[in-house]
């Protein structure tokens, strides 16, 4: 008797607060004018209880036993099942934002005036919910501000394109204008005489490396056909230049530039100022700069 007088006041106790439907009870039989569905009978340990002895009448003893066990705690469940809006702050979702930007770096994303991020995407879902001050920066763009309203259990995305500062005149850097007294640049020398008659003209062809413009006496030729006309004059290719002579035996004679590189024949180190004689077949040349530029060259005399 003291376990059914429990359960029962438990239950005559939730409906005279008004935390439920109207009901009507009998201790033979209790009826309820709501439409239980089994989802909320199996969320509520006192409606599992009523519809277990709504159809098991015989069964009042543990039916009054699960009510004693269960006590008037089970009231809360109710009141939530039936009162959703009253859930508790804590069990109602969080707010989400994504900002999307371009550019993606190099930028500032502030949150009520608040840094949150230096890149995009920025990604927040633990935000309350409400209007928020969303403000974009970027170097050399316009700044963007404008406000978001989230939502609970709502995911916003805000794309964001900024658009580039227009630069003011101040800011503008103007070329200087060249001086007028700049003296124009010297013209090359005039070209070396003509070999002597009875003297053969000298046929080289040029192999770079890497690939490379082959200059004789500053004009351009075709690496496979180099012909050496004159006394004297100057070879170049790429980075590697050399002056050339030719003799009156027909001997060709390349003299080394001391500009300060590494020179050398096949694998051996030429001092600046030094001279390489080709007589038949060829010569590797390398040339390698202080400021790490390497030429080489295997000019093979035809």
């Amino acid at each position: 008797m003291y376990l059914r007088f429990t359960y029962l006041s438990c239950v005559e106790k939730y409906f005279q607060l008004g935390y439920g439907p109207r009901t009507v009870y009998s201790p033979k039989r209790l009826e309820t004018t709501k439409i239980i569905t089994d989802r909320d009978v199996d969320s509520s340990p006192i409606l599992a209880t009523i519809r277990f002895v709504r159809h098991k009448p015989t069964l009042w003893a543990i039916a009054l036993a699960v009510g004693s066990m269960t006590g008037c705690d089970a009231i809360a469940n109710l009141r939530a099942m039936f009162h959703p809006e009253e859930q508790q702050p804590d069990k109602v979702g969080k707010a989400g934002l994504r900002v999307d930007v371009e550019p993606e770096t190099g930028i500032t994303i502030l949150l009520d005036g608040d840094r949150v991020a230096t890149e995009s995407p920025y990604v927040n879902e633990s935000l309350t919910a409400g209007t928020h001050r969303l403000e974009v920066r970027g170097m050399g763009f316009q700044s963007l501000t404008l406000p978001v309203h989230l939502e609970n259990r709502q995911l916003v995305t805000v794309p964001v394109k900024l658009l580039p500062r227009a630069i003011s005149p101040a800011e503008r850097k103007v070329a200087p204008t060249p001086s007028r007294n700049v003296p124009p640049p010297d013209p090359p020398p005039p070209p070396a005489p003509i070999l002597p008659p009875g003297v053969e003209p000298i046929a080289l062809s040029a192999m770079p490396k890497p690939q490379a413009a082959v200059l004789l006496d500053h004009q351009s030729v075709d690496p496979n056909n180099i012909i050496l006309e004159r006394v004297h004059g100057t070879l170049a290719i790429g980075d590697l230049t050399l002056l050339y002579r030719v003799g009156g035996a027909g001997l060709l004679t390349l003299l080394i530039a001391d500009d300060g590189a590494q020179w050398f024949k096949h694998r051996t180190r030429l001092e600046g100022g030094g001279q390489i004689k080709l007589h038949r077949g060829a010569v590797r040349i390398r040339r390698a700069a202080p400021d790490g530029s390497d030429q080489t060259v295997i000019l093979r005399r035809q």
